[in-house]
């Protein structure tokens, strides 16, 4: 297969000790060499094996730069320590702790101010330092990547697991697949919305397998299903109805559902909780003030609100990015 020209950009973060323990990085790699002619990645590691991850970066003809995250720490900490003297985090910290509806979370997070700084904000901050990277290679290399996708070392991804977009032919939803700012880096063009918001074989069938026996055909009827079902705030996602939600395992999110019937491709971002995420350039770098902002934007009534993947839906509820977050049946995580 010739790759289209089209370019991604990877940002890697977190730690590198399971790098060499599997396969899933290397095939997930492989595969998106087949669609890509150009893939840059950005290795913020906060571990040693810098020079075994460039070594196999440099023998699979990868591009790429690592970035030593202990240098970051003490800025981090400083930003951390900055932010939680803010009015507005002590504020919604306050909200938090004193309701009653978010019992089980605050078993869990008795500490907002050391959750926070050791859970919370830490990928975010790491997410800060690969875009400023990224960033400064596009500017130095006159390049715009299509797709930009942020992800770890210890993931086990579906086997059809790639970062793209699907584009959709209908003309009214298609927004300028070849642009670099909609849905590049699309391999395949589709004329089903579900398709889209599906992005690939394993999650369309876990999607398929539900809607059939609830007796939903469109992107209508999951919207109103969705709609109905919107949770109580003691209420978790049951394992029946979770390839539905699209907003991981805290909340419904018919929201995304119905931006994305309006707006096409454009706003959308597809995530694997809050541990891989991707989305066209223009979506992604809508991310830039993600960890400035996180912890700040005001939707205390949804559990876990200290939970990095509900920080995450939050950001991008205001920001109006159409977040599609799959459960962990489409994907694991590997200690």
């Amino acid at each position: 297969m010739t790759p289209e020209t089209k370019s991604v950009a990877i940002i890697m973060t977190g730690q590198t000790r399971t790098f060499f323990d599997n396969n899933n990085f290397f095939n997930m790699i492989e595969r998106t060499k087949q669609h890509y002619n150009n893939i840059f990645i950005v290795c913020v590691l906060n571990s040693g094996n810098h020079d075994q991850v460039s070594s196999y970066l440099n023998s699979i003809n990868v591009k790429h730069i690592t970035v030593d995250y202990p240098h970051y720490t003490g800025m981090y900490f400083y930003e951390v320590a900055e932010k939680q003297k803010l009015p507005e985090y002590t504020r919604l910290k306050d909200i938090y702790m004193e309701s009653t509806k978010n019992t089980l979370a605050k078993n869990e997070i008795w500490d907002p101010d050391t959750w926070t700084r050791e859970h919370t904000y830490i990928q975010s901050h790491q997410l800060k330092i690969g875009l400023v990277h990224l960033r400064d290679y596009e500017n130095g290399n006159n390049i715009k990547f299509d797709v930009i996708c942020k992800t770890r070392f210890d993931i086990s991804y579906p086997a059809d697991f790639y970062p793209h977009i699907l584009a959709l032919s209908n003309t009214s939803l298609d927004i300028d697949s070849d642009s670099g700012t909609g849905t590049g880096g699309a391999t395949e063009v589709v004329t089903d919305i579900l398709d889209v918001i599906t992005f690939n074989k394993t999650n369309r069938e876990y999607l398929n397998d539900v809607m059939d026996k609830l007796g939903l055909k469109t992107i209508d009827d999951l919207i109103a299903y969705n709609k109905e079902k919107q949770p109580t705030l003691e209420y978790r996602v049951n394992g029946y109805d979770r390839h539905l939600n699209f907003g991981s395992v805290y909340c419904y999110n018919y929201h995304s559902l119905e931006g994305i019937k309006k707006n096409g491709t454009r706003n959308i971002l597809y995530a694997l909780n809050d541990l891989c995420f991707f989305g066209g350039r223009d979506v992604f770098y809508k991310l830039n003030d993600f960890f400035q902002e996180s912890g700040l934007i005001e939707n205390v009534e949804l559990p876990h609100f200290y939970a990095p993947e509900s920080q995450l839906i939050i950001y991008c509820l205001k920001h109006n990015i159409d977040i599609l977050c799959y459960f962990n049946t489409s994907f694991e995580i590997i200690r």
